[in-house]
This record gives C-alpha cells, structure tokens and sequence, in this order.
C-alpha cells in the first residue's frame, strides 16, 4: 500500500478475500479492487477504514465485523448486491454507500442471507450517497442518517432513535418508520409513494410522483412543500399541523391539534381537522367540497370554494373566495363572515351569533335556513356587484344582486341589514320590490336596515308585521331615496295589524311620488316648480298613504 504508484489502488485483483479473527483496518486512504467479489471477515472485531478510502467489487461485495464497520468518510461499491453482517449492536458508518442489487444481510462466513436488507442493532449511517438497486429493500437499525438516498422502494424503520434524510429519488415507495424519534427530511424527497410515521416530523420537499403521500406524527407536524398524484394525508397526533404548501391530485386529508397551511390543493375532496385547536388557510383549491373543523376556522381561496360542513367550536368562522361560495352546513359559537367574489350559494344550514354574507350574488336554497331568532342577533347581506344595481325582494332577478322575497323568508335573526355599493350613475343601485317578513324571520322589536352609498328605489310593497317596541325599518342613502307611490309603499304592522314601530328614512334626498313626478322633478330646476309638481294628484287615490309606521322619521 505504501509503495503503491501515485493514484493507484493499494490492492487490485480478480477477487479478493480477507479473513481474521482480529480487526481489518485501513490506515489511510487507499482503495481495494477486485474485477469480481470482493469480501472481508472480521470474526473477532471490526472493520476499520480510513476516510477517502474505497473497497471496489465487480460482482458482489461481502462485508461481515463481529463489532462495527466504521468507515465514515470512506466509500463501499459493488456491481453486484452488498451484503453486510455485523454482532449484535455493532454500527455501519460510511461516507458512500452503491449497490448494484439489493442490500442483503451477511454470515459470519460471507454468505448472503437472502433477506433483501440489512437489520442491525447499532446505527446506520452514510453521510453522502447511498444507492441501491433495482427491488424492494429495507433498513433497519437504532437510528439512520443518509445523505442521499437513490433506489427503488426502500423501507428505513429506526427501532430507538430518529431517522434523518437529505435527498431522495426513488422510483416505488419510501417508507419510515421512527416510533421513538424524529424523522427528518430535510432536503428534496421524491418518490412513487410516500409513508412516514413518526414521533415527529419536519420535512422540507417531499413529492409522491404515481401514488399517495402518508404522514403520521405522534406530535407535531411541519411540512414546507408537498406535493402528491394520487391523495395526501397528514395526522399530527397530539400536535399542530403547520403547512406550506400540499397539494394532491386526490383527496386531501389533515389532522392535528391546530392546523396552519399557506397553499392547500386537492383534486378530490377536503377534510380538515384541527380539533381543539385553530384551522388557518391561506389559500385552498379544492375540486370536491371541503369539510372544515376546528376551535376558529379561517379558509381563503383565490378562486371557487365549496363547503360540505364547516364548524367552529369556540371561535369565529371566516371563508373567503375570490370566486363562487358554495355552503351546504356551517356552524359557529363566534361571528360568521362569509365573502365571495362570485355567486355565495347557501343549500343548508348556517348558524353562528353574527353572520355577514358579502357577494357578487346570493342564492338560498330551499331547504335552506340562515340564522335563528334564538341564536342570532343580527345578519347581514352585502352586494359586492358594482356592474348591475342590487333587487331586494320581488322574484329573482338574472344576471345581478338579487335577493329575493323567497329566499330572505329563509333568514332569521335579531336585525337584518342589506347593502350594495354606489355605482355612482344616476340610476338607482338597490331596488326593493315586493317584500314582506314577520315575526318568524325578525324578532319584533329588530330592525330590518336597507341601505346603499347612491340611489335606493322603493318600487314594490315593503310589509314588516309583528312589530313592537323601538324595532322596524331603517332605510338610507347617500344620495336619493325613492319611494315609488302606486307599486311602492311601506308598512310596518303590529301583531293586530295596527300601525306600529319606526320608519327612519336616511337621504339628502328623499322623495315618495309617481314614476311620472319623481322623473319631472329631476327636470325641474326651481324649488317652487317642484312644489307644483307634487302637489298634481297622478290618479292615485289612497286613504292608508304610501308610508305607514307607528313613527316615521
């Protein structure tokens, strides 16, 4: 060896053989080669090589040390399998680590056992490149440390302590098991399939490129980048979930005491569950419906969301979609906040102490039910169209905001509250048509508020029956406020069909005439001129007046 020319191997050979009862010992970086097997026995002791060495097979290559084979630094590679043995707690410890077929399990005389891995009771660890070949192979040992790890399918199960990982390539599937210990991924971790459990993991990039992606955790649970074909499952068993990305290209599955994602995605559907503690999603892409639970429960998504239950135990529930909302059920003990850039579309129940409901359009169902006298004080629905004006009443109108008679009587609570935004045109921005709700969809001393930064336009019958106390109808605008006299009026009724509670009308303007007068005193430059207008009758004769209240003001 010390002789040897610059460069070349210590010992190169046909085949190579060592057998001892003692130790077997590489002082200093040097190489063995063997065109065909190469295999060293150390019956009595270990197996020692320097850092920088190499033992080099064609074929096979079999190592076997009564005690460890610690060659950190040094490089062990075979054409052929790798078969080592070691006594009952020695340590593996190399630098590199290639084996042409399986890694296999030696005999104290060199045999392969045939077991298609190597299980020992000390540690295994190769800090650089472990590869193996083609199969389905397993490692186990106290604890495993791997650089990186290129195979086929590979099982890792760590009996005592942690198994950490750098990168990995497989083409089948990637299985760790650390009951006792942390598992750790800490670089890009690629393969068919994934399956780790764990007593805790933290990953950095793992990706199931064919099939699905299973993490279990006894506590917590931290993943920066997922990424799955087939579905993602995660359960951190008695700690929080915290998420960058996951996306699947199936179903998305999430438990944890709390959960905490930046970017979740799912090709089939959603469940998420935080348990006791709080679900907070930035941003979630859901084809199927998405159930949802947690002590508070926030979801965003860029584009559509659907719901098939969300519930918030203990907190406040927010959902917010840059496109359409779709709510089957939904329950909370906290303030409910519901905003959709599209259609918000409620099919079932909605519960909580405060709901508001903002959207470009809302439909409710018929078998929905928003709310309840007894647990919700107050609702509120807000236009977010700024194209078309907001209908309120009447019939569903096609094409803008539009709530319909139908759809508000499936709405219960102490106050109802209804607004759309200024189209700043001089066309009305909220219409109200026919219109009636009593004592079973607003408690009788509640006020129903309907109001717009522009123009609001009475022009169907608005009827609020069962009123007592202070409650009643609060209209405002900030620019006009219409009431138009013939299809238009408002009456607010007792129980007995009397006149009773307050009509506030809130506008810098606020006009009660016929379609005909509201159009010529908008012509009508002078204050007098106006005077005149009004005071012409337009044939309609009513006794009862366009504006009915206990109080108007």
């Amino acid at each position: 060896h010390s002789g040897r020319p610059a460069g070349s191997d210590s010992l190169s050979a046909d085949s190579i053989l060592f057998t001892t009862p003692g130790d077997v010992s590489l002082l200093s970086a040097g190489s063995l080669r063997a065109v065909n097997s190469l295999t060293i026995l150390s019956q009595g002791g270990n197996i020692n090589l320097a850092s920088g060495s190499v033992l080099d097979a064609g074929t096979d290559l079999r190592l076997y040390a009564l005690g460890s084979l610690d060659g950190a630094g040094a490089s062990v590679a075979a054409g052929g399998a790798v078969a080592i043995g070691l006594g009952s707690a020695g340590d593996i410890l190399l630098g590199n680590l290639t084996s042409g077929g399986l890694l296999d399990q030696a005999d104290a005389s060199g045999n392969a056992l045939g077991t298609g891995g190597i299980a020992i009771g000390g540690d295994f660890a190769v800090s650089g490149q472990l590869s193996i070949g083609a199969g389905s192979g397993t490692i186990s040992a106290a604890s495993i440390v791997i650089g990186t790890l290129l195979a086929d399918s590979q099982s890792l199960t760590a009996s005592s302590g942690g198994i950490r990982v750098g990168n990995a390539a497989l083409t089948g599937l990637l299985q760790l098991r650390a009951l006792n210990g942390l598992a750790q991924l800490t670089g890009q971790v690629t393969a068919g399939s994934i399956d780790i459990a764990a007593a805790g993991i933290a990953s950095n990039g793992l990706g199931a490129l064919t099939g699905d992606l299973l993490l279990q955790s006894g506590t917590s649970l931290t993943v920066t980048n997922a990424q799955a074909a087939g579905a993602i499952g995660m359960i951190a068993s008695t700690g929080g979930l915290t998420i960058g990305n996951a996306i699947a290209g199936g179903n998305l599955s999430l438990t944890g005491l709390g959960i905490s994602a930046q970017r979740l995605g799912a090709g089939g559907q959603s469940l998420l569950n935080a348990g006791t503690g709080v679900l907070s999603v930035a941003d979630i892409a859901s084809t199927g419906a998405i159930t949802a639970n947690g002590a508070a429960v926030s979801l965003g998504a860029g584009g559509a969301m659907i719901i098939a239950q969300a519930t918030a135990t203990a907190g406040a529930l927010t959902l917010d979609a840059g496109g359409d909302l779709s709510i089957a059920n939904a329950s909370a003990t906290g303030p409910t906040t519901l905003n959709a850039g599209g259609l918000a579309n409620i099919t079932g129940t909605l519960g909580a102490p405060t709901i508001a409901i903002a959207s470009g359009d809302i439909a409710i169902g018929n078998a929905a039910q928003i709310g309840s006298l007894s647990g919700t004080t107050s609702i509120g629905f807000r236009s977010v169209n700024g194209q078309q004006p907001a209908y309120i009443g009447g019939g569903d109108v096609t094409g803008a905001y539009s709530l319909s008679a139908a759809e508000l009587a499936r709405a219960a609570a102490g106050n109802i509250a209804i607004d759309a935004p200024s189209r700043g045109t001089a066309t009305p921005d909220l219409i109200v048509q026919d219109l009636t709700l009593g004592a079973a969809n607003l408690s009788g001393g509640g006020t129903l508020s309907i109001g717009t930064g522009g123009r609001l336009r009475v022009q169907g019958a608005l009827r609020l029956t069962g009123r007592s106390g202070q409650g009643g109808l609060a209209l405002s605008a900030g620019q006009a406020l219409e009431i138009i006299a013939g299809p238009g009026l408002i009456d607010i009724s007792d129980v007995n069909g009397g006149l009773a509670g307050v009509l506030s009308l809130s506008a810098p303007s606020v006009i009660a005439a016929t379609l005909s007068a509201l159009s010529d005193v908008a012509a009508t430059p002078t204050l007098n001129g106006r005077e005149l207008r009004l005071a012409q009758n337009d044939g309609l004769v009513s006794d009862a007046g366009t504006l009915r209240a206990g109080t108007i003001s």
